[in-house]
């Protein structure tokens, strides 16, 4: 199949969405539980991080827009402080602990329903333009899943977050490797999943 015929039915999704607009909310329903668990993790690396219950990036801390839902978060925090007490004073590299905090907690983290997940709907919908699977097909292969590569799919991110890999897998052109193409709708947001300072 020549490749501008996939680009077209992309192209005139993403056409029709500017025109008629995505109709996104404001503020999404878990904006509050994300917000509650983004404010302790904020205090959690104020109480590791700071002197005296200061800190000087509690501020930045508190004011970015994580791309963690809830629950990640929530999981995140006490395995984040385990591991860096278990260092026993010593100061250490955050990122390797969050990467290792990030696969204990995809295992403990409940993942949505595929077939009522907004996220597994965009991917089903890209791959059937690009790939030519059908929906059913997709939607059955993140069934069989383990829980913990379905809950890297969806339930990892919060809902604007899964609303703008959503909108990136549905507007971006197929290309010959889809693979990385969905991949890369992920990445942006990757590192943004919980705030630390850079």
């Amino acid at each position: 199949m020549a490749m501008a015929h996939l680009f077209r039915p992309l192209l005139l999704a993403a056409a029709l969405a500017a025109a008629c607009g995505r109709g996104r909310p404001a503020v999404y329903p878990d904006h509050g539980k994300v917000e509650a668990a983004h404010r302790r993790w904020c205090a959690l690396l104020t109480e590791l991080y700071g002197e005296g219950g200061k800190w000087s990036h509690r501020a930045d801390c508190e004011a970015a827009d994580p791309a963690g839902s809830a629950e990640f978060i929530a999981l995140m925090i006490p395995c984040f402080r385990g591991r860096y007490e278990a260092e026993q004073g010593a100061l250490p590299d955050s990122r390797s602990m969050i990467s290792a905090c990030t696969e204990q907690v995809l295992v403990e983290l409940a993942p949505a329903d595929p077939a009522r997940n907004a996220l597994v709907d965009a991917r089903c919908r890209r791959m059937k333009v690009c790939e030519e699977v059908e929906p059913a097909e997709c939607h059955a292969g993140v069934e069989r899943l383990p829980s913990y590569h379905q809950a890297l799919f969806t339930t990892m991110y919060n809902e604007r977050a899964q609303d703008d890999i959503a909108e990136c897998l549905l507007d971006a052109p197929c290309t010959k490797d889809e693979d990385r193409a969905r991949s890369d709708c992920y990445q942006p947001l990757q590192d943004k999943r919980l705030w630390l300072p850079i």
